[in-house]
């Protein structure tokens, strides 16, 4: 049974602007290397300062709130098939987010011919495999996903509290 906005509201503890503000952080987050999140995850646990010299980006600096309402180490996936990556994070509010990086279009993105092909790939295309299939998702999208669909189902696994 689908869940209405009213009761997804109720469940999150943050005020509602303030959960706005962390979706932005979220989709900046999903850019950041596995190494940089360890960083950055570290200063949070023990309470210092990331380096201006690795992170001289006032967005680094609004990460660290995002960062705070993280529960446990994310979980990353990369699909060199599709060139395409991922988190899975648990938040304290005991939700699973996915975090799923956009079109790599610059170099300090990670520029990717593969990306920008699927991103032609615009149409909008059937979800067979969620009941009801009435969802429709960008092809190269959908096909990112379902590459990365088996991974992320075994990674959801591990957050058993959830």
């Amino acid at each position: 049974m689908a869940r209405s906005r009213s009761s997804i509201q109720r469940t999150n503890r943050m005020p509602q602007g303030h959960y706005i503000g962390q979706l932005a952080r979220a989709a900046w987050f999903a850019y950041l290397s596995p190494d940089d999140v360890d960083e950055l995850l570290s200063c949070v646990r023990e309470s210092r300062t990331p380096d201006p010299t690795r992170f001289p980006d006032a967005r680094d600096a609004a990460l660290m709130d995002f960062i705070k309402i993280i529960r446990t180490p994310p979980i990353y996936v990369h699909s060199p098939v599709e060139d395409t990556d991922c988190y899975l994070v648990e938040t304290f509010d005991n939700e699973l987010w996915i975090l799923w990086r956009g079109t790599q279009a610059t170099t300090e993105d990670g520029f990717s011919l593969r990306d920008l092909y699927n991103d032609l790939r615009f149409r909008l295309t059937r979800c067979d495999f969620l009941p009801g299939n009435r969802l429709r998702l960008h092809a190269g999208f959908l096909g990112k996903y379902l590459t990365m669909r088996p991974i992320i189902i075994k990674g959801t696994g591990l957050f058993t509290d959830i």
